[in-house]
């Protein structure tokens, strides 16, 4: 949140309030007839907040001021004097805040022994407060001129609650004078003693700020002290026999944000005019000065009144920065694969996918908000399916840096999150829709996490090669390898889903959940669902709950339904041009497309070339559309043959998992039909059962008509039969429907027109 510098007054008002006396805690003994009635109101500018547990003052950044309110069980000391000597009627009698709020009585403490009453009802007398009770010390006295009061030089606060640790430290007084019995309730204006500073930063890097030290240029000046005294009729200081510090010392921890500052609170002794400042902020164990020879205010600084300093952008060293991985380092894409538990991420959010348009059209954007779309995690049972997001989805922030920055949960969740990017600057609660239709911002882009613990796709283990192509070990999405469902000694079909990757549609960079079972089929009857369950954050795309009720397989706060209305919207009939379909599919990423009639969701010839391969070439080239990761792609006919040249007869059912191994090594699941027709119909039954089944797989090109050959087909029989791979397919494929990604390795050198080898061009050294 940003605020708006400005030096305010700080104030709390005690006026008169009802004269019913409140009570704290258990039931009291009445008070005698002449006891002196406390009340008081707080002024802060909002509506009262909650009671604090630790019964200390309550500060709020209302950005124009710091408000403040009682907490509950608030205690002050108050003295009362009377007659011309001012004789003294109550020396330093304790009392609490009987509620928590804007207003509240004052009631004794102890029990009601030490109780203040009216000499009589026309004498005046004085009474003076102050705030937090300094009780005495067994054998002396407070004295009211010299009332004990320390502001320490080591402040310390939590990021939870930046404020919190003023109300520990803070110092109030107030006076009420020439008051008499037939006067009514006593009201008190208080008035602050120390004065606060607010120090303003942001930072170059995301990083966490564990101190910032305030230093007077001369070492004898008192900026804060112990053992001082003061005079609660007029806040005058006395710092006889105190010792005092130069320096305060605010140490915490709070992470930074780029662009939007972060605030730091410390108090400081008022006064001090002529004199100059240093301010250090310490990151990573560094000191980094933020000001130096800073002037105080030309009066000084005034009690009551709080300092805004806006020391701007600190340039931190990486070293120093909170740890991350940048996803985007090896090349900016629409999938990132995030492999390890309690880690900062980020990739870049201000260019479409690798930046390669086969339009030639803008690549670069610029957000203004980013969130999760939907997410899924890893499933072992569906009574009850599991609802955990596998990033903290409070730490996904748009930096103004131009890259989007979450974190990864302690417990490592295994799963598949998309997150979007808005050209408005909204919240999850701000998001508007209609027919599940975002209508109050426009989406820029998407992306999709592949969250799995430990998996990166670059790595040797990761990989196969077979006829010059390295192919993914998985498909893309995948969150386990098949063994990994092997849970107890007995294959998990629920788990054993998280080895199917995502599903596609031709031609989109956005992803579908995979199916919720392995014996998932139509309308399941494992858990009637089409996907496994896909989560939203955002409540207006929130279409509530889904699945079987009977037993109850259901999940609740899904994005994705089980119906034609719930999943799928036919692509408008005015709707024909390839600019207006790219920007119809990717501003509705989560909404399956369909057609009236056959065909491609891209039209033309350049639906050819949005995966990049429009003359079914080698190889192809990787488009800012491309599904895969960086240094990957969607693999080409060419690819397929290579790998099932040989494989009329060493393709063989994994023993009990659904699927094959191509060369008896290279695992690919078997999905199912998936999206069969234009209405959107789903076929998604894995397991084998003695018949024919089948996955389909892109190729990164497509035929001219609107079904053929660019989706491949793995056939198998009952166990025991003939098995065999073939690169055809059933005539009943369309453009609309869904199918798996199996990644391909780009090369250097390979991904160029035709697949020829760059040369080696002649340059000056």
């Amino acid at each position: 949140m940003k605020y708006t510098p400005y030096i305010t007054v700080l104030t709390v008002l005690l006026a008169a309030a009802c004269a019913k006396q409140e009570t704290v805690g258990e039931q009291q003994p009445a008070l005698p007839e002449n006891a002196v009635s406390f009340s008081g109101t707080v002024s802060r500018g909002g509506s009262p907040m909650d009671a604090s547990p630790d019964t200390r003052t309550i500060y709020e950044d209302m950005s124009e001021k710091l408000a403040v309110t009682w907490a509950e069980g608030d205690e002050v000391g108050i003295f009362c004097e009377t007659g011309e000597e001012n004789a003294s009627v109550a020396s330093n009698y304790g009392y609490r805040t009987a509620a928590a709020g804007a207003t509240s009585a004052f009631v004794p403490m102890d029990s009601y022994n030490q109780v203040i009453t009216w000499a009589d009802m026309t004498t005046a007398h004085d009474f003076y407060a102050y705030y937090p009770y300094s009780p005495a010390q067994e054998g002396s006295t407070v004295d009211r001129h010299k009332v004990p009061v320390s502001l320490p030089s080591v402040q310390t606060f939590d990021a939870a609650d930046p404020l919190g640790h003023l109300a520990d430290i803070d110092f109030m007084y107030a006076s009420a004078v020439d008051r008499t019995a037939d006067g009514g309730m006593v009201s008190f204006d208080f008035s602050y003693l120390f004065s606060v500073l607010e120090v303003r930063l942001t930072t170059s890097l995301l990083a966490t700020v564990d101190a910032i030290e305030l230093s007077c240029t001369e070492d004898a000046e008192a900026v804060a002290f112990e053992g001082a005294t003061v005079d609660i009729e007029t806040g005058a200081l006395d710092m006889t026999g105190a010792s005092v510090s130069s320096t305060i010392r605010l140490e915490g921890s709070q992470e930074t944000s780029i662009g939007d500052y972060v605030s730091f609170f410390m108090l400081i002794s008022p006064g001090h005019a002529g004199k100059t400042f240093d301010i250090t902020a310490e990151i990573g164990g560094t000191p980094y000065t933020v000001v130096s020879g800073k002037a105080a205010p030309e009066a000084g600084f005034a009690a009551g009144k709080t300092y805004v300093l806006d020391a701007g952008q600190v340039e931190v060293d990486i070293e120093d920065a909170t740890p991350f991985v940048d996803l985007s380092a090896g090349g900016t894409a629409n999938s990132y694969y995030v492999t390890a538990p309690d880690m900062l991420y980020r990739f870049r959010a201000d260019v479409k996918g690798n930046g390669v348009d086969p339009a030639d059209g803008d690549v670069t954007m610029a957000p203004e908000a980013a969130l999760v779309l939907w997410y899924t995690c890893f499933q072992t049972n569906h009574s009850p399916w599991l609802q955990e997001s596998p990033i903290v989805i409070g730490s996904l922030e748009l930096e103004s840096d131009g890259y989007i920055y979450f974190r990864t949960p302690e417990t490592f969740v295994n799963g598949n999150v998309v997150v979007i990017a808005l050209d408005e600057d909204l919240d999850y609660a701000e998001i508007q829709a209609q027919d599940r239709q975002i209508t109050n911002a426009n989406v820029l882009w998407s992306w999709n996490l592949v969250v799995t613990e430990g998996y990166d796709p670059n790595s040797v283990a990761s990989q196969f090669t077979k006829g010059g192509y390295t192919f993914m070990s998985r498909d893309l999405g995948a969150i386990i390898d098949p063994e990994q469902a092997l849970i107890g000694g007995t294959w998990n079909r629920t788990a054993l889903a998280a080895a199917i990757g995502n599903c596609y549609q031709w031609g989109r960079k956005d992803p579908f959940p995979s199916l919720p079972d392995v014996n998932s089929y139509i309308a399941s009857y494992t858990t009637n669902l089409h996907f496994t369950p896909a989560y939203t954050p955002i409540p207006a795309l929130d279409l509530g709950r889904f699945g079987m009720t009977t037993p109850d397989r259901s999940a609740d706060h899904q994005i994705l339904g089980t119906t034609d209305e719930t999943i799928c919207m036919t692509v408008p009939a005015d709707v024909t041009t390839p600019e207006a379909c790219i920007g119809l599919l990717t501003e509705n990423p989560h909404i399956w497309m369909t057609l009236s009639g056959e065909g491609y969701l891209v039209p033309d010839d350049a639906g050819k070339a949005v995966w990049g391969n429009p003359e079914n070439s080698g190889i192809g080239e990787k488009t800012m559309y491309d599904p895969c990761p960086p240094g990957w792609k969607v693999m080409s006919r060419d690819a397929w043959l290579a790998l099932t040249d040989n494989l009329s007869s060493t393709v063989a059912k994994t023993d009990g998992v659904d699927g094959i191994l191509v060369d008896d090594r290279y695992y690919f699941p078997v999905t199912g039909g998936r999206w069969r027709n234009s209405k959107g119909y789903a076929s998604g039954y894995a397991a084998s059962c003695g018949i024919q089944a089948e996955s389909g797989y892109w190729f990164d090109s497509r035929t001219d008509n609107g079904y053929g050959n660019f989706r491949t087909a793995v056939n198998f029989a009952a166990e025991g039969g003939d098995r065999s791979v073939t690169c055809s397919t059933p005539t009943t494929t369309y453009g609309t429907d869904g199918a798996s990604v199996r990644c391909i390795k780009i090369n250097p050198g390979t991904a160029v027109p035709g697949g020829e080898l760059d040369n080696f061009d002649k340059k000056d050294w």
